[in-house]
């Protein structure tokens, strides 16, 4: 890609963004476009972003039950035959209820789209409501933003994607004038739907902000945060499922044993029931105080977090490239990840954070007490990982070249 060469249109480019509930990452790639000057952006989400010179079409659904089937129009019938061809013999009344629903979401897309009058599309992911532009003209062209969830480990909300997920990447990847990965395990999976190589693009966009996760200031922060002097691992990755937080508790206890002062610091948008289910080994062996749940942070106040701990933990069975990971290399905080390849390619064991089986207990909390006893390994660590993250995802290298590749492909097609 020749980064920084494209020439800009005499016109701005109208891009259209597709993004589903509420993502600080779609938050932040609106963002890339909409406050550059060449582009002119309008939003479709099921969220109500609010966003500086950014127009939202926020999809509400019907205003009440639809009980005919005659009441479907095409979208219906076509989510209808996908589910034929996986074998589902009949709509079960809750799918029946979301197809409806999908279906005046799309009415509304497509009303956004023929106001806007779009030069692109661009797509956050093939979540819904994403997935719908996959029905709009195939004369728009269309650019999508992988996630891991879409290409590795089939991340699934609905009825609809449990039966027809790799149908809809299958069909956005064929329909697509250009797509973007955020690690080479992504781009090895797209690449096994036959899509073209050079429509698919290694962009780790956003990137990280290098002037706002930066290291250093270890105890302010942890004054702001209300934190002792004792060892902080810090949890930023919400809790259940391919997250393994079962496994994840389970050392974390093994480790307040052997750590008397350490605390572990969780963050994330989920509720108080499901945290206090994940609680319960721990209030059974006594070590509650260990535990810390501070909720949903800003992104604007997750530097603090990063400073404030030793190490950030995450031992995930399936991931492409966390961003948090990256944020917390950039503030200087060690890392303990789970073994897999996209996290490889970020981490070396022993060298700049350790791995391990991401559902073996037993090796998190020998690896989290190793990391927090070695002071100079977490300091050698921390250098080299500001120094890899400068290299390899500034925000400002890596946004530039996303935009580059909408101006570059909107120019051949």
């Amino acid at each position: 890609m020749r980064h920084g060469r494209v020439m800009s249109r005499p016109d701005p480019i109208r891009l259209l963004f597709l993004a589903f509930g509420y993502s600080i990452h779609a938050h932040r790639r609106v963002r890339v476009f909409s406050e550059d000057p060449d582009f002119r952006v309008h939003l479709v989400s099921n969220h109500p972003y609010e966003i500086d010179n950014v127009p939202v079409t926020v999809l509400s659904g019907p205003a009440g039950l639809v009980r005919a089937r005659n009441h479907l129009p095409q979208y219906a019938r076509a989510v209808a035959r996908l589910l034929g061809e996986n074998g589902v013999g009949q709509v079960s009344n809750e799918l029946f209820q979301e197809m409806v629903t999908q279906q005046f979401a799309y009415r509304q897309l497509l009303r956004a789209v023929r106001q806007f009058r779009p030069d692109a599309l661009f797509l956050q992911t093939l979540l819904y409501p994403s997935y719908l532009a996959c029905l709009l003209p195939q004369e728009i062209p269309k650019f999508i933003t992988f996630w891991n969830g879409d290409l590795i480990w089939w991340a699934q909300q609905n009825q609809i994607l449990k039966t027809c997920k790799r149908q809809i990447v299958e069909r956005g990847i064929q329909a697509a004038a250009a797509v973007t990965v955020n690690s080479a395990t992504a781009r090895s999976a797209a690449a096994e739907y036959g899509i073209a190589p050079e429509r698919v693009h290694l962009i780790r966009y956003p990137g990280v902000d290098l002037e706002h996760f930066t290291p250093g200031g270890k105890q302010p922060a942890r004054e702001r945060l209300g934190l002792g002097d004792g060892p902080v691992v810090l949890c930023p990755r919400g809790l259940g499922g391919y997250l393994n937080t079962d496994v994840l508790m389970e050392a974390a206890c093994a480790v307040a044993r052997l750590e008397p002062n350490v605390t572990f610091l969780f963050i994330s948008g989920v509720g108080r029931e499901k945290w206090d289910e994940f609680m319960q080994i721990p209030r059974a062996m006594g070590l509650e105080s260990h535990f810390r749940h501070d909720g949903e942070v800003a992104w604007e106040d997750m530097p603090n977090y990063y400073r404030a701990a030793d190490v950030m933990v995450s031992p995930s069975s399936n991931d492409s490239q966390p961003n948090c990971m990256l944020e917390a290399m950039a503030c200087g905080a060690s890392l303990v990840m789970g073994d897999i390849p996209s996290i490889r390619e970020w981490v070396s064991d022993g060298r700049n954070g350790r791995l391990v089986p991401p559902r073996d207990a037993g090796a998190l909390a020998a690896a989290l007490v190793a990391t927090l006893r070695d002071g100079p390994g977490q300091k050698r660590m921390a250098a080299l990982n500001r120094t890899l993250v400068e290299d390899r995802v500034d925000s400002r290298t890596q946004c530039a070249m996303v935009r580059d590749m909408v101006r570059e492909t909107l120019q051949r097609v």
